[in-house]
């Protein structure tokens, strides 16, 4: 997507007139107007820098752009988007995936990309989960099934 920043600079400078002679003062003019107004102008920026090469929607989340102005330039804003995943969400989702890769060897860089978390917090959550988790070697590990754990111990 390409932005024609001359045109974003033109708007707002239009903007920026339109309210100041309407409110006869800069100092009269709303705080939420003048966020917008600048917003907008941020938003382009940040989609000019970023290039057309990049996902818009992802940008505008990257640089934690407003959603009011985000109609400007993206045509259909995902409903997912504004939909925001817990932590323990994404933690259950580990669990089931294990649940159902028992006796499987993994590695972090797995754990990471199924919970959609950073490699350090998947090897925090590999730590705090022995009973999931056992360590074979350095950045290999295998799913365990905390119930046939148990039952084996019984047995023996």
């Amino acid at each position: 997507m390409t932005v024609d920043l001359d045109k974003e600079l033109e708007a707002y400078q239009t903007a920026w007139d339109e309210l100041l002679e309407e409110h006869k003062d800069w100092t009269l003019i709303p705080k939420d107007d003048r966020f917008f107004i600048s917003e907008r102008l941020r938003a382009a920026y940040c989609l000019a820098v970023a290039g057309e090469n990049r996902n818009p929607v992802e940008v505008m989340k990257y640089y934690s752009v407003d959603r009011k102005v985000w109609d400007f330039f993206i045509d259909e804003v995902p409903e997912d988007v504004n939909k925001r995943v817990k932590r323990a969400d994404k933690y259950q989702s580990i669990i089931e995936w294990a649940s159902e890769k028992v006796f499987e060897q993994v590695t972090p860089y797995e754990v990471m990309e199924v919970g959609d978390i950073s490699y350090p917090t998947a090897l925090k959550f590999i730590g705090d989960n022995p009973q999931i988790f056992r360590k074979i070697k350095r950045g290999l590990y295998e799913i365990r099934d905390p119930k046939a754990d148990r039952e084996a111990e019984k047995v023996a």
